[in-house]
């Protein structure tokens, strides 16, 4: 970096410095304080609920093909929600499938491998599972932790009434202080390698979406914190709903990827919302989003086997 680069990031620093000292929201780590006594409502149970009838109903459909169609379908739903969760960061779906074919390892893959040995997930593990996630996309040269405060969550519709900005954009909050990452990793890791465990079936949603909200948040990464999270979402759907319900499935049927795409707006509303009420109800408002995506995503799958149905030209 020359020397005009670091004096141009100095001065934006010390600009961003004096807008967050004026009251701009910033994520803090009191974010995790929060969920250490949350309880969920009687409204998040029910919905738990209905998705876990859902699911057992969904998992019920795909056994009655064969082993082999189960597994291939399987894979299938895989492969695609690789690239439906890169497509939604407008990333090019042809790169990612020539990825793909050139068989580079995934961060899914990786993940699934991990939290299923029950094995405790390390900090540089968290790391290089998220790099590998950014490895055939635009983001490539955006690997690891993001290491100033320069990132902000907001948009370019600067108005009478914007409050705070930066250059030629608006700014909705900015993320955790960079300084702060580790201490966020630590309690992420920690949050996820103690509790990540189903006490009983409320856990094998509410966790993952949980978790998805956290990394989405705090935004640790250079870029592709939304995906990441959407990522350990379905991974730990797939892992707790199995010992839940003693499934015995080798991957994840259930992605709630796809479902996001039409909902853009909503979701990045939802977790505006977390950072600047950091409550029972932000939380509540952002579980609710999430388990009505996946219900979503069930019900796009019983379509799939629907579809499958009609190829193979079967009656039911």
């Amino acid at each position: 970096m020359n020397e005009f680069e670091q004096e141009r990031i100095y001065k934006a620093q010390k600009e961003i410095e004096s807008i967050i000292a004026s009251g701009a929201p910033i994520v803090k780590l009191d974010i995790f304080d929060i969920l250490d006594n949350y309880v969920p409502s009687e409204d998040i149970r029910n919905q738990v609920e209905y998705t876990m009838e859902l699911y057992l109903d969904l998992v019920n459909k795909l056994k009655e093909y064969s082993d082999e169609e189960q597994q291939n379908f399987l894979q299938t739903l895989k492969e695609s929600d690789i690239i439906d969760n890169q497509s939604i960061e407008k990333e090019d779906s042809f790169l990612i499938a020539l990825h793909k074919k050139f068989e580079h390892s995934f961060s899914i893959d990786l993940l699934i491998e991990k939290i299923c040995t029950n094995t405790p997930i390390s900090k540089e593990e968290f790391i290089s599972i998220h790099d590998t996630l950014l490895l055939g996309t635009s983001s490539e040269d955006k690997l690891g932790l993001r290491d100033n405060d320069l990132k902000f969550v907001g948009s370019f519709d600067i108005n009478p009434n914007t409050k705070y900005h930066f250059e030629n954009r608006a700014i909705s909050y900015f993320p955790l202080k960079h300084t702060e990452i580790d201490i966020a990793i630590n309690k992420f890791l920690n949050f996820i390698n103690s509790n990540i465990k189903p006490n009983d079936q409320y856990d094998a949603m509410l966790l993952p979406i949980i978790c998805h909200g956290l990394i989405a948040t705090l935004q640790l990464f250079k870029d592709g914190n939304t995906r990441y999270g959407r990522l350990f979402q379905n991974v730990l759907i797939y892992k707790l709903a199995n010992e839940e319900l003693n499934l015995n499935l080798n991957l994840p049927l259930v992605y709630a990827t796809r479902q996001y795409a039409s909902f853009r707006g909503a979701y990045r509303q939802k977790l505006e919302n977390i950072v600047l009420n950091n409550n029972n109800e932000a939380w509540e408002e952002w579980i609710n989003f999430n388990l009505k995506r996946i219900q979503d995503g069930i019900f796009y799958n019983f379509h799939c086997l629907d579809t499958l149905d009609v190829y193979k030209g079967k009656t039911r």
